[in-house]
């Protein structure tokens, strides 16, 4: 069983429609690329590679993940 610790989470929508929950697994690649920064309408765009590990150790890998997000300060 993975010690979930400090690590940041991430939620995975499986097909049966189910969130799954997963932990980023720091001793392994992860990326994030903003690739645009619109601060007029503050929406960041960019890719991500995670490998995240659930709770009873099974591994996840996102490798050509993509987002579209509003933030604010």
């Amino acid at each position: 069983m993975y010690r979930q610790g400090l690590l940041s989470e991430y939620y995975i929508k499986s097909e049966s429609n189910i969130w799954n929950t997963f932990f980023v697994d720091t001793m392994h690649r992860n990326e994030i690329y903003f690739t645009k920064i619109d601060t007029i309408n503050f929406i960041l765009e960019g890719n991500l590679y995670f490998e995240g590990i659930d709770g009873k150790g099974n591994r996840k890998i996102i490798s050509e993940g993509e987002f579209r997000q509003h933030y604010r300060f």
